[in-house]
């Protein structure tokens, strides 16, 4: 039987030691290659933030109106109550957690800068980890300009990983990113036969309270666990993960609403109910699988690297967890917008790419192929700030005019800039149902059903997107329309139509339109009747 020494000298010895011999060299320069993956998210992160304030005229917009659903929900909780208008229970948040850490803040003039701020920390925080999980990848330091390709690798993972972009969603998705790398980087501990540290464990336990999306994480981080001996660690982080969903859909139903919140149930076809909910699955497959060809590379990438290791006979567990994610994406989750897939993008590439690495060591073909899995988000840092344009040109006038001069109550597709900073007295009526469980359950909004909505709430001014409704009541009359002036990128439609409604008081609209018009900064269009309406 040969000696140890022996043994490391062997042929079969280099698939072992190889790994973990390239990890122990690189010990020394894994903070600072991880810092400069930071530095390069917060120059990007600067740079984008300028084009924002160039696009919006120098005043600061999310490039999404959910951001200021999440908002809002926060002040209404910070006065008692979980719901987009007070006194009346919703459920529109897309994060059971985001909503109650945007309380910091609450009714201060800077409150709208706090999702930013989180977003800043979490991004530089995923970049820090990203730059960590590079270090991982066994690649050989062969020719003089190796460093200057680790360099570029850590750049190109930051940008085409979207952390810049997910940031001025304002939403919670850069938080999700985070976890996701960390359970990434905790699975490549356990790759190399290391342990897996308990704050990526923590992660995962932690990611379906932030979006229910990373119940398919903690569900792969559990089988890694398992797979690694560890089977009361698994057991534990499937209890935990799902703790706080559980107790949040008490809490709903507790209150008389579903057991999950309106911007999960959407997918149910709007009230269709469990036959809805599984047509609307089968063709989100369909699309998700030939549409979204980030996610369709990465599986192409996935499978080839999976049963190259379970071939090799060698921790397989790594390969596995990347399909059970991808999988369960594809199969039930969202994705599209630039945002809704973005953390199994990153969970995915970080993992796939250590385990090609430790066979294939061409950086230029990894390079290229990474950049056919994310381009799209490479090309959304050029649209980040004209969406941002989008909602200031549509939704944030919009909810200008209902604070500033109509101040009654009003309803509309999209409840965020519109609710948030409102009265309490003003009601906001959801039209499309995430805040309204009887708009929800209305299957086929027609124009008899939507005249008796906006009659029993009172709102007397609508201000939608036609294509949402199966019909406009004759009794409604059209004062004007916000139109887009730049690329439309993230709004449902390149313009809003403004209506008084069958309980509005068409004339009285119609001249709070007219002097609001004259506000309007340059590039925001909003067209009006040509002739004033007279009582």
């Amino acid at each position: 039987m040969p000696s140890s020494i022996e043994f490391l000298r062997s042929p079969q010895s280099k698939v072992l030691a190889a790994p973990e011999i390239k990890v122990r060299e690189w010990e020394k320069l894994r903070p600072t290659s991880a810092w400069l993956a930071v530095l390069v998210f917060a120059l990007a992160g600067v740079w984008e933030l300028n084009a924002t304030l160039a696009a919006t005229g120098g005043v600061f917009v999310y490039s999404v109106d959910d951001a200021y659903i999440h908002l809002a929900l926060a002040e209404r909780i910070a006065h008692g109550t979980y719901g987009l208008n007070l006194h009346e229970f919703s459920a529109p948040a897309s994060s059971i957690v985001w909503p109650f850490l945007l309380l910091i803040g609450v009714g201060t003039s800077w409150h709208a800068f706090v999702p930013l701020a989180f977003n800043f920390v979490f991004g530089a925080l995923a970049a820090w980890l990203i730059g960590k999980c590079v270090d991982e990848w066994p690649w050989q330091d062969e020719g003089r300009w190796w460093w200057l390709k680790r360099a570029i690798t850590r750049a190109l993972f930051v940008l085409g990983l979207n952390v810049v972009g997910l940031m001025y969603f304002g939403l919670e998705h850069v938080l999700q990113l985070l976890l996701a790398v960390a359970c990434a980087y905790g699975i490549l501990q356990v790759h190399r036969g290391r342990e897996m540290p308990w704050w990526c464990i923590a992660a995962a336990c932690a990611g379906p309270a932030v979006r229910y999306e990373n119940i398919a994480i903690s569900l792969a981080m559990a089988v890694v666990l398992y797979w690694s001996a560890r089977k009361k660690a698994a057991i534990w982080t499937l209890v935990v993960s799902a703790a706080v969903p559980l107790a949040f859909s008490a809490f709903l139903l507790a209150n008389g609403w579903f057991a999950l919140p309106n911007s999960v149930l959407m997918r149910a076809n709007n009230g269709g109910g469990w036959t809805g909910f599984l047509a609307t699955l089968q063709l989100d497959l369909i699309r998700n699988v030939t549409q979204n060809t980030r996610l369709t590379w990465l599986c192409v990438l996935g499978f080839p690297a999976e049963l190259w290791w379970i071939h090799r006979r060698s921790r397989p567990s790594a390969a596995a967890a990347v399909t059970i994610v991808l999988g369960l994406v594809l199969a039930v989750g969202k994705v599209g917008s630039f945002r809704y897939e973005s953390f199994a993008v990153a969970f995915a590439v970080l993992i796939l790419f250590a385990l090609l690495g430790d066979r294939y060591r061409q950086w230029h073909l990894a390079i290229l192929v990474f950049l056919l899995c994310t381009w799209p988000y490479f090309r959304y840092l050029r649209q980040s700030a004209i969406s941002s344009e989008n909602i200031y040109q549509q939704q944030y006038q919009m909810g200008r005019f209902v604070r500033d001069y109509y101040k009654k109550n009003a309803a509309v597709n999209d409840i965020g800039l519109v609710s948030y900073r409102l009265p309490q007295n003003i009601y906001v009526l959801d039209t499309a149902g995430l805040a309204s469980r009887e708009s929800y359950l209305q299957r086929i909004k027609d124009a008899q059903w939507t005249d008796r909505f906006v009659r029993a709430h009172e709102a007397g001014l609508a201000m939608i997107y036609t294509d949402w409704v199966q019909g406009i009541p004759a009794s409604w009359t059209l004062l004007g329309r916000f139109v887009l002036t730049s690329e439309m990128i993230s709004p449902a439609e390149d313009h809003v139509e403004v209506y008084s409604t069958s309980v509005g008081n068409a004339a009285e609209i119609d001249a709070e339109l007219r002097e609001f018009q004259k506000t309007l900064p340059p590039g925001v269009v909003l067209l009006l009747r040509r002739q004033p309406i007279t009582q």
